[in-house]
């Protein structure tokens, strides 16, 4: 069981889809870049978040409109390596001391925050008369946040590094492994057998590559890193072998690789005056990547498939966006953060995104939910996305940023 939760959740790392010729795929790459230009500037014009652009851009190039993105196989390598990019940055920007001090609320806000969604939809399924292993499979895809979707908008807002933003990262990376480790319950239960050696394994599998990662890349590789001398390509060349390697092992082992790859830039935090221009010198290297992993999120989406399930998609959608904010809130208030932290700290936890996709198409790959409920998942998961984005865009600009916004722009 172990070995099918582990090949699907690295499928995106290594997809055995045929490629499409070079030339094809270098003037899809181009219409990606342009359309990526064109969402962003547009929606960053009207005050909306970039990623949301680049999101309807991608429904846009997609089959439900233009479906001009026939090599969908290389245009998921590129997303993965933008989505582990991200994570990578974050990583590097993030002290570890930060985190730690927010590694109670990050827990708690982590595993209330998954479980609450998975109740209310499985409940909520069960009410519309959906099977119960269907039910409880569906509950587990609304347990994780798409992190890679929300610590961008909190980035760009300059939100990330204060306790609500790393709260909010922290809870990310806990239910990213919350949801490995219910998804392998869920499977055990279905199976007939529940096997708690399983279960145990993800867990420890878990602390111990964050344990090597983080605890020992502190001390042994900063060393390293201190004492060889690399120009300034080499340098950057060597941490984006580290994060990419960081990133498969954490695939390989069964957890995501932008978990992975978070952990990995952890350690070298330290080195400011190093990583700093490195980031530097490779932000051209993530305006690439990254809005072609927001992109390919709406490429896969056909909102032919959503006509027939569109009722029950709507109470599904309703009862994982408000879980997530109830389980959330909830863990938050108990850590002391105010009402209105909370709720910003509720609200963005419920974009969900690729690890709720995978989960899905588990569940229909391996015949434990039909084309309906996962028709269902599928609109669900995309419709928490489009709903949060500018929602959170909104609860987290405060009045203050809102005046200075419009002061500037007067003044050019």
């Amino acid at each position: 069981m172990a070995i099918v939760i582990t090949l699907t959740l690295n499928s995106k790392l290594f997809c055995n889809e045929p490629m499409a010729e070079p030339t094809a795929f270098v003037l899809q790459l181009s219409i990606l870049l342009v359309a990526a230009i064109a969402g962003g500037v547009l929606f960053k014009r009207f005050g909306y978040p970039v990623a949301l652009g680049e999101l309807l851009v991608g429904i846009i190039l997609g089959p439900s409109v233009f479906n001009l993105i026939s090599d969908q196989a290389t245009v998921s390598v590129f997303a993965e390596l933008g989505a582990i990019i991200l994570l990578f940055y974050i990583g590097l920007e993030t002290e570890i001391r930060d985190l730690k001090g927010q590694l109670l609320p990050s827990l708690s806000v982590g595993v209330l925050g998954a479980i609450v969604p998975l109740v209310l939809c499985y409940y909520a399924a069960l009410a519309v008369g959906i099977s119960n292993n269907e039910a409880l499979f569906l509950g587990v895809v609304f347990t994780a946040t798409s992190i890679g979707i929300t610590i961008r908008l909190l980035r760009d807002m300059g939100k990330l590094n204060n306790p609500l933003g790393l709260t909010v990262l922290g809870a990310g990376i806990v239910d990213d492994v919350v949801a490995v480790v219910l998804l392998s319950v869920v499977l055990s239960m279905l199976s007939g057998v529940v096997n708690t050696l399983d279960i145990g394994l993800v867990i420890i599998k878990a602390i111990i590559f964050w344990a090597i990662i983080v605890l020992i890349g502190a001390k042994f590789l900063v060393k390293i890193i201190d004492r060889i001398r690399l120009d300034n390509e080499y340098f950057i060349l060597f941490l984006l072998a580290y994060g990419f390697l960081a990133a498969y092992i954490s695939a390989a082992i069964g957890l995501s690789a932008i978990v992975g790859a978070f952990a990995a830039g952890l350690p070298l935090s330290k080195r400011q005056a190093k990583v700093k221009m490195a980031l530097e010198q490779t932000r051209s290297l993530y305006m690439f990547f990254v809005p072609i992993f927001f992109i390919s999120i709406g490429t896969l989406i056909n909102l032919s498939v959503f006509g027939e399930a569109a009722y029950l998609g709507l109470i599904i959608t309703a009862m994982a966006f408000i879980g997530k904010i109830i389980g959330s809130f909830a863990a938050a208030r108990l850590n002391r953060f105010s009402t209105k932290d909370s709720l910003r700290i509720g609200i963005s936890m419920t974009p969900r995104g690729e690890m709720g996709l995978i989960v899905a198409s588990l569940g229909l790959t391996s015949g434990l939910i039909s084309t309906g409920t996962y028709s269902i998942a599928v609109m669900a998961v995309i419709l928490t996305t489009f709903i949060a984005i500018p929602i959170l865009k909104k609860v987290l600009t405060d009045k203050k940023d809102e005046y200075l916004s419009r002061l500037s722009e007067n003044q050019n």
